[in-house]
């Protein structure tokens, strides 16, 4: 068995397969790796403040649907600068949301204004985006 072993490490070796990494442990993740996350974060709430951003809700179906659609129904609010349809990982389907970017607070408030209005043959949510307030059961908001 021994020699089985070994005859199947150089037979990897000569073909030139390295083998792989082992993978991390699902759900942990290494200090200098959440240290970036939580740069990456910092600087996309800094890019994009929460209190530019919208919610907009009541986007379900199947029909087709585009980031440019969403931002031409809200252009007359002010600059967009940045339109994000939700899509479930696994399925790949849309989730019935979005959230939208604007250059300032106060074009956030006027798209707000849009809310019960139509896009696409149904009436849309439209509220302030709400602040992240940390993930599962244990989150100050309840939310998880």
């Amino acid at each position: 068995m021994v020699a089985e072993e070994t005859e199947a490490a150089v037979s990897a070796e000569v073909l030139g397969a390295v083998p792989a990494p082992i993978p991390s442990v699902v759900g942990v993740v290494n200090p200098e790796e959440q240290g970036l996350q939580q740069a990456l974060a910092t600087a996309l709430r800094e890019q994009y403040p929460e209190g530019c951003s919208i919610y907009v809700g009541n986007l379900e179906g199947d029909d087709e649907m585009w980031p440019e659609q969403l931002m031409e129904h809200f252009k007359g609010c002010g600059e967009v600068k940045r339109v994000i349809i939700k899509i479930d990982r696994m399925s790949g389907e849309r989730l019935g949301h979005a959230y939208i970017d604007f250059a300032d607070d106060m074009m956030a408030e006027v798209a707000v204004a849009l809310d019960g209005t139509e896009f696409n043959g149904r009436n849309i949510k439209v509220d302030k985006k709400r602040k992240f307030m940390g993930k599962g059961k244990d989150a100050e908001n309840g939310k998880g």
